[in-house]
């Protein structure tokens, strides 16, 4: 069984576990950094052939966005922030991320981004070090695993190619998902209303506080986020009202050119580029086939289409919330579900977010509890980490000025669905009774034999 919460956290060394539970931990956790490794290698391998070898310019001589644009997410928000007039530009996070990116702008903008990356990688690989401390102990396997997931997974170079604010928050959510562990839930709510207070949607992890009740701290929470938002707002120059209006119309301008037109298609990891692949694949052969049935309108269409896609998000939440308060008693494999709702849900939203499937590997890793599903789940993810920059669809023009939009675009989600998927149903299988278990696997067992003789 694992260790009591209360000895795998500070400077205490986790009880040992027994030897096939630490095993399949550290089998999980080789397996994914030697995937990652073989990725990131084939990766680099093939876009150095197609760039010194076949003499090929962006998108086929990297993974990355074009050189031009390296650091400029950083740059541009700290330029938002330095006047105190974030929405007078194209600006979509929310208050408090101007507030605290501020004080770079008093630097230089190359030795401001140095030091933000020494920081915030700094803190980084601690909190996913700590992670998998509660596991391994603080140990050099454990450090040697936090690198690895880290440094060789595609979309935390991509991060910090573009100097891309996902990795703070990233790093403030392992601090909430760790601290929580550790049961020091005020300090883990610091910390998840800070990154919520940046970016949104890691309020998703308000549904840690559901299984046990604890409302009191959830409406502080809720109080704390408005609070320092509306603090945010007011350092800003110009009316509250003035303020709010200039962010409503940015968004509604990142809507139509990010999530209704192409300009985000670059690489991401949302459920709704992957379905708009498909759309316009579908758009492009009926123009060359049967235009009569072509959409006349596919802005419209898409903005239609993102209607319903929005009532299925909310009801897969939904089901999704009562699945880890009710269903699911693993508190790595809530943790790991939470995470990959909140990289596949949202409409918006580049590779950058693809970063936070690295904590929910970290945390599948970090369990020691074994289910028939847990390596389809590590595998699934694992790909989904790798670079994949293969194939480019040629009409789907992106923010870049190219047509470098990726296989990987209509792959990762699939890959990330599916393994949420694999840890649904897992918790259902686990959370049954133990009759009416062993029915189930014996059941599997005469299907397997079937297909076998077959």
């Amino acid at each position: 069984m694992p260790a009591h919460p209360s000895t795998l956290c500070g400077l205490v060394r986790p009880l040992p576990l027994p030897e096939d539970e630490m095993n399949f931990s550290q089998r999980k956790a080789a397996f994914a950094m030697t995937a990652l490794a073989c990725g990131l290698v084939a990766a680099l391998t093939w876009h150095w052939y197609q760039g010194a070898i076949q003499g090929r310019g962006y998108p086929f001589d990297t993974f990355l966005f074009p050189s031009q644009a390296r650091f400029s997410d950083f740059y541009d928000t700290v330029t938002a922030s330095a006047r105190w007039q974030p929405y007078s530009q194209l600006a979509v996070y929310l208050p408090f991320t101007y507030v605290a990116l501020h004080p770079f702008s008093w630097m230089p903008a190359l030795p401001a981004y140095g030091l933000y990356l020494t920081i915030t990688l700094g803190l980084l690989f601690r909190s996913v070090f700590l992670i998998l401390s509660t596991r391994f102990g603080q140990t050099r396997f454990a450090a040697l695993t936090a690198a690895m997931l880290l440094g060789c997974s595609y979309p935390f170079i991509f991060c910090i190619d573009r100097g891309n604010i996902e990795l703070t928050v990233m790093w403030l959510i392992c601090e909430f998902v760790y601290r929580f562990r550790c049961r020091s839930y005020a300090t883990g709510l610091a910390y998840l209303v800070a990154a919520i207070c940046m970016k949104i949607y890691p309020a998703v992890f308000f549904a840690m506080l559901l299984p046990r009740g604890r409302w009191r701290l959830l409406g502080i929470s809720v109080v704390g986020v408005l609070v320092i938002t509306v603090a945010s707002v007011s350092l800003f120059t110009g009316t509250l009202t003035d303020n709010i209006t200039q962010w409503k119309s940015q968004a509604a301008q990142f809507t139509t050119n990010y999530v209704i037109g192409n300009a985000g298609m670059g690489g991401t990891a949302s459920l709704w580029n992957a379905v708009k692949i498909v759309v316009i694949q579908q758009h492009i052969y009926d123009l060359n086939h049967d235009p009569t049935h072509a959409v006349k309108d596919l802005a419209g269409y898409l903005r239609h289409l993102l209607r319903w896609y929005s009532i299925g998000l909310v009801l897969i939440s939904m089901y999704l919330t009562y699945h880890v308060v009710v269903v699911e008693t693993s508190y790595w494999r809530r943790v790991a579900l939470l995470n990959l709702l909140m990289v596949l849900a949202t409409p918006a939203g580049a590779e950058y977010k693809l970063v936070h499937a690295i904590t929910s590997l970290v945390c599948l890793i970090a369990t020691a509890e074994r289910r028939s599903g847990d390596w389809a789940a590590v595998g699934l993810i694992t790909l989904a980490l790798i670079p994949k920059k293969y194939f480019y669809f040629p009409l789907i023009v992106t923010d870049s000025g190219m047509a470098d939009c990726s296989l990987a675009v209509l792959i990762n989600p699939l890959l990330l669905s599916a393994a949420a998927t694999v840890l649904v149903i897992g918790g259902w299988i686990h959370s049954m009774p133990s009759r009416r278990r062993a029915r189930l696997a014996a059941f599997l067992r005469r299907i397997a034999r079937i297909r076998a003789w077959v």
